[in-house]
């Protein structure tokens, strides 16, 4: 059995009630880099009305903080990767698309 090594986000703790809409919060997946210093989160994100967008975070796991949100899908991410230098990261998104990202230009690491 592992311990708990930290909690990320700044999120309620409430059981989601998806009845009232989907919350903004809603991880979808994650992945870490092969060093660990890094890791990337796909999110889906409340839209108007019915319609949801996505969008993809880089954390620091060093510090456990969010470093920069990669916008570009119309609808819910749910898949992410990392490269193995974690210089590009890609998603994969319900609206159809896999994008390409350029990871070392957005959180200001050295490859």
């Amino acid at each position: 059995m592992t311990s708990l090594k930290a909690v990320w986000g700044n999120y309620p703790s409430d059981p989601v009630d998806f009845k009232r809409g989907m919350p903004w919060y809603l991880v979808t997946s994650i992945d870490i880099s092969p060093d660990g210093k890094k890791a990337i989160s796909g999110h889906v994100t409340p839209g108007e009305g019915h319609l949801e967008s996505g969008v993809m975070k880089l954390w620091n796991v060093d510090i456990g903080k969010e470093i920069y949100t990669f916008h570009g899908h119309s609808r819910a991410v749910n898949s992410v990767a990392l490269s193995p230098c974690s210089s590009k990261a890609v998603s994969a998104s319900t609206d159809g698309t896999i994008r390409l990202w350029d990871v070392l230009k957005a959180g200001k690491f050295d490859c």
